[in-house]
C-alpha cells in the first residue's frame, strides 16, 4: 500500500523506496509456497485462493505501470488510484471469504483428527 501513498502524492517515490529497503524482505509473501501448502492440505480452496491472488497481481501490475510513468517524469499517479483502490477492495473481500472457508476446513480437519485418535 506504500505505492498508493506515492500515487496520491503523500510521499515521494524515494521515501517509499527507503521504507522498502528498511523493511527488507521481512513481510514478503510467497504465493508459490502458499499454493503448494493448499494443494497438499486443502485442494478444495484453490478457487478461493486464486480469487485473492488475482487482485493482488492486478495491484502489482498497477504499481509497475505507475513506477514506469514515474520514471518517465509523470509524478501524478492519481489516474492509477481508482483501479488500485478497486483491486484493494476486491482483495480484501476475497481474503475474507478465503479465511472463512479455510477456518471451516481447519475445523473439519481438527474434528477428523480427534475422532481418529
Amino acid at each position: 500500500m506504500l505505492y498508493r501513498r506515492v500515487m496520491s502524492g503523500d510521499i515521494e517515490y524515494d521515501q517509499a523506496l527507503d521504507v522498502i529497503i528498511e523493511k527488507g524482505n521481512k513481510y514478503e509473501t510467497s504465493f508459490d509456497r502458499i499454493q503448494l501448502i493448499l494443494q497438499v492440505y486443502f485442494p478444495t480452496l484453490k478457487s478461493e485462493f486464486e480469487a485473492v491472488r488475482k487482485p493482488i497481481l492486478r495491484m502489482s501490475q498497477i504499481e509497475r505501470d505507475f513506477r514506469q510513468s514515474y520514471k518517465q517524469g509523470n509524478l501524478d499517479g492519481s489516474k492509477h488510484i481508482p483501479s488500485f483502490d478497486s483491486a484493494i477492495i476486491e482483495a480484501e473481500k476475497a481474503n475474507e471469504a478465503f479465511l472463512e472457508k479455510l477456518s471451516g476446513a481447519l475445523r473439519g480437519k481438527i474434528d477428523v483428527d480427534k475422532t481418529e485418535a
